[in-house]
């Protein structure tokens, strides 16, 4: 039975993620961190250690971290930007 395209359309919308805000999604990548931390200690105690599993956890592990580090720099500025909005407010009131 062929799938009409509408109903393609339709799984997509519910598929997709509502947008979190940087505080939201720092937690996330947090849990997602400790999580494959997790994993990664348990996969290299056994004696035979799988090198294919242990590579993609370190990819995966590897990759988070650089999204970990991204939010963070961008939370960073965002509260940066949000004092210097404050600092500066009553200035550009008075013009």
């Amino acid at each position: 039975m062929p799938v009409k395209p509408d109903s393609i359309a339709r799984r997509k919308r519910k598929r997709r993620p509502k947008a979190m805000d940087l505080r939201t999604l720092s937690k996330v990548l947090t849990e997602a961190i400790v999580a494959l931390e997790d994993h990664l200690e348990a996969i290299t105690k056994p004696e035979k250690v799988d090198g294919e599993e242990l590579r993609k956890t370190a990819h995966a592990l590897a990759t988070v971290s650089g999204s970990y580090v991204k939010t963070l720099e961008q939370s960073d500025l965002s509260a940066r930007l949000e004092e210097l909005e404050a600092r500066f407010a009553p200035i550009a009131k008075r013009k």
